[in-house]
């Protein structure tokens, strides 16, 4: 059985993750992101993994321009299982799908597998990825690192994922060398997250 809904809540007194609704849904094979009429089997897989045939050399961001070719995680096997492991290890594959698209600006793949509710998903990652692509900008650091406290099944088709994530420190760029915004480093932030299929 694969996972097919995800809801983020978090513990701290900062609702990072979910504003103020406290739930945030992200989808990992919802009908609408693995099954719609108009995307097969083989363009979830070009979306959702790397290309087969060689590509460019990835280059990292910095204060003269973006970051190029960056390398889309691909979704481990077990992260489609609803299992406390699958389910701990699609929170991960989550967390990098949002660490590519604050480098690349590529906002597809975590899009797809966010719901609308989803306030870090939407407001903090894949709007502000859209308005740069619009503006020019972009962002060099301000990676999420998760770490996974806790994974248990606690019912039928229900399975809870306890994580704890942090940020680093990045800048946003107008322009070569021009600074836009600073963003402190993020304490860790706690989340509980509750998977459904």
């Amino acid at each position: 059985m694969g996972i097919t809904k995800l809801l983020f809540v978090t513990l701290g007194a900062i609702c990072v993750l979910t504003g103020c609704t406290g739930n945030t849904t992200i989808s990992p094979s919802s009908p609408s992101a693995a099954s719609s009429p108009s995307t097969s089997k083989s363009d979830e897989d070009k979306i959702l993994s790397p290309s087969a045939n060689a590509s460019p050399v990835y280059q990292e961001g910095s204060s003269k321009g973006p970051a190029k070719n960056v390398p889309l995680p691909k979704m481990p096997i077990e992260a489609r299982n609803f299992t406390e492991e699958g389910a701990s290890s699609f929170v991960e594959y989550y967390f990098g799908l949002l660490n590519y698209t604050i480098e690349s600006n590529d906002a597809k793949a975590v899009k797809r597998l966010s719901s609308e509710e989803c306030q870090l998903c939407n407001r903090s990652i894949i709007n502000e990825a859209e308005n740069a692509i619009k503006s020019g900008e972009w962002q060099v650091g301000g990676q999420h690192h998760p770490t996974i406290l806790d994974s248990f099944i606690s019912g039928k088709n229900v399975a809870i994922v306890t994580v704890e994530y942090t940020a680093d420190t990045a800048k946003i760029y107008s322009s070569p060398r021009i600074v836009q915004e600073e963003l402190e480093e993020l304490a860790p932030q706690p989340a509980s997250v509750r998977s459904r299929i």
